[in-house]
């Protein structure tokens, strides 16, 4: 498991956010070039996934649908992630996903229960992209990330996309490290100038997109 620490900046820029990464004294560089992420998020049709969250569970599970391009109705090299937090400690399990058009989420949700949970019934809720920049510390042992240009889409609403009408001008850092190294973490982040805070794209996108 690895612990992830979360950094919600608001009243800055992407470049002004980099500029402080790269002057950190971990000697933060590049680990591969930015992409765009997509996301469906999966719940059950009571949300249970979602409440949790919201409620602060210790134990909870989160499960989506991600793949990686500037066209987010084009699925591909796709995979179905089931994200199993316990506090600040989290893993993945990581499934293989065909490819897919967005247009066919019928297809696709049954394509989901059939891989993960048939019994939970899991539904689409919520579609979401942003962009993100990879950084990792010179010792290795700390990756950190920079999300931005989050844009969220109602799946309950709304099962047809035709476009992203809601975004969230939020840039996220995260901050990521092996469980091991949790005696070393001070010294990356006393010198992140930001608050940690709690922040789920999830949570946020569907209130945003339900409100």
């Amino acid at each position: 498991m690895r612990f992830e620490r979360k950094y919600r900046i608001t009243g800055k820029t992407r470049e002004t956010v980099l500029q402080l990464v790269r002057m950190h004294p971990a000697g933060f560089r590049v680990l591969f070039p930015g992409r765009q992420i997509n996301n469906i998020y999966f719940d059950t049709p009571s949300l249970s996934a979602l409440n949790q969250n919201v409620h602060g569970i210790d134990e909870r599970k989160k499960f989506r649908l991600r793949w990686y391009g500037e066209d987010p109705s084009k699925i591909r090299d796709a995979k179905l992630e089931v994200k199993i937090k316990h506090n600040e400690l989290g893993r993945k399990e990581l499934v293989d996903f065909p490819d897919a058009e967005l247009t066919d989420l019928k297809t696709i949700t049954t394509q989901v229960n059939k891989l993960l949970y048939p019994q939970a019934q899991l539904q689409p809720v919520l579609l979401s992209s942003y962009r993100r920049d990879y950084f990792i510390s010179a010792d290795q042992k700390f990756r950190l990330t920079v999300d931005y240009e989050m844009k969220y889409h109602s799946l309950l609403v709304s099962p047809r996309f035709s476009g992203y009408r809601v975004g969230d001008p939020v840039i996220v850092v995260e901050l990521k490290y092996s469980e091991a190294e949790d005696g070393l973490v001070e010294f990356i982040t006393q010198n992140i100038p930001f608050r940690q805070e709690k922040h789920s794209k999830y949570v946020n996108g569907v209130f945003m997109t339900n409100g």
